[in-house]
């Protein structure tokens, strides 16, 4: 079954219809930006971009290591069966002392 095309916005409406008028199809209008796009953040012109990317990927990493812990937490709380590792076992131990 074919998934169902969402409705382009206005702007992307009036960009086809513009760039159809200029000879320029659409097509190999995003082609070109998002390759020229993509070479900036290949050749680390893009900061802003490997800013954000980073900060989004700190913020998951963090929030699944917290949830890690209030899980492992929740086990030993509950008398379940934890299997203790080197970085679990640490932390643990430091929040204790």
């Amino acid at each position: 079954m074919a998934g169902k095309k969402s409705a382009a916005s206005p702007f992307v409406e009036a960009a086809k219809e513009l760039l159809s008028q200029e000879g320029i199809t659409f097509k190999e209008w995003t082609n070109d930006h998002l390759r020229d796009k993509k070479m900036a953040i290949l050749e680390g012109k893009d900061k802003e971009w490997e800013e954000s990317t980073i900060e989004k990927q700190c913020e998951s990493y963090v929030l699944s290591k917290i949830n890690t812990l209030v899980s492992d937490k929740n086990q030993v709380k509950n008398g379940g069966n934890k299997h203790v590792n080197e970085t679990t076992t640490s932390t643990t131990n430091a929040t204790n002392e």
